[in-house]
């Protein structure tokens, strides 16, 4: 499962760059759509689940944890909604502070709903505040956050510093699908064999770091070398595709029979948070960076025609 997860999560950017050189970048999202009916129509065929009585309707839609559902949308909104202010107009906007206020406010919200109002919460207790599991949901949330933003910027780099085009530079991600994939095969098979997990995935993250950092020290900071950007995203993308997988192992472990479907899901969504804010925060920090840069190599001249975007 790991497998398909990890490949399709980095197969995106490399299609992404051929369908934008090719048919246009618009097909990008558009693509999606019927991707997103064949997987429904699979997984309705495909996935054969126990009958249940389904003679009261109401009683089961009021099971669900709508209020925290809701509340954990809004945190995530205006989450975004700050970030990007901040990043493109000013950290002391009055809209950057509401938004990142209001986020503040909805996740408090979504912590009172989960742990005193719902009846059967998306996050319960138990799952959240183990020790063990809360290790976990934070290893796939920082490494996925990692993974996505080096993806995301490695592409702007080579297609802004190195003047690739986007299948060129697609073709350069297609490293890090093969590093994801091994990586996960590895960091299994190692478990079936050995029956430990600590280790490796203690290894797998310290992997993902030293690729990390060959890539930021080959992109400027030591030296500009596709070839070393190359190896390191590998090297990183290596130890995610392991990690993601072992960690994963380790969270259903601690979590005990009853629990396995629901801590597997929170695991995906703190993974799918860590993607999100991760290439938010990235972006916010580039451009961040580029305008501060903007500002002192302009030095002279009209900033504010040149660069309207630039802090005062």
């Amino acid at each position: 499962m790991n497998i398909v997860w990890t490949v399709g999560s980095a197969s995106g950017a490399p299609l992404g760059g051929f369908l934008a050189d090719s048919i246009g970048w618009r097909w990008a999202f558009l693509m999606q759509v019927p991707i997103a009916i064949l997987a429904f129509i699979a997984v309705s065929l495909a996935l054969h689940l126990p009958k249940v009585d389904n003679s009261d309707v109401y009683a089961k839609l009021k099971r669900i944890d709508f209020a925290g559902s809701l509340a954990l949308i809004l945190t995530i909104f205006t989450l975004l909604v700050g970030l990007d202010s901040g990043g493109n107009i000013s950290w002391s906007d009055p809209k950057t502070l509401i938004a990142l206020g209001s986020s503040l406010t909805c996740f408090l919200l979504f912590g009172v709903i989960e742990t005193r109002l719902a009846t059967e919460p998306i996050a319960p207790k138990r799952i959240i505040f183990n020790q063990s599991l809360i290790a976990g949901y934070l290893v796939n949330f920082f490494e996925v956050a990692a993974a996505m933003s080096l993806t995301f910027h490695v592409s702007l780099y080579l297609q802004v510093v190195q003047g690739k085009t986007a299948s060129a530079a697609g073709l350069w991600l297609v490293l890090g699908v093969a590093g994801g994939m091994i990586g996960s095969l590895t960091g299994g098979l190692t478990i079936q064999a050995t029956g430990r997990f600590y280790l490796i995935t203690v290894g797998s993250y310290a992997l993902q770091f030293l690729g990390t950092s060959v890539v930021g020290l080959s992109t400027g900071i030591l030296m500009h070398s596709v070839i070393f950007l190359g190896a390191g995203l590998f090297v990183s993308t290596l130890g995610n595709g392991s990690g993601v997988t072992t960690s994963l192992i380790a969270l259903i472990a601690n979590a005990g029979k009853a629990d396995q479907a629901i801590a597997t899901a929170v695991s995906y969504l703190f993974r799918s948070l860590g993607a999100v804010v991760g290439i938010s925060v990235g972006s916010t920090i580039v451009q961040g960076a580029l305008q501060t840069y903007l500002r002192k190599h302009l030095a002279g001249m009209d900033v504010e025609e040149a660069c309207p975007s630039c802090p005062s």
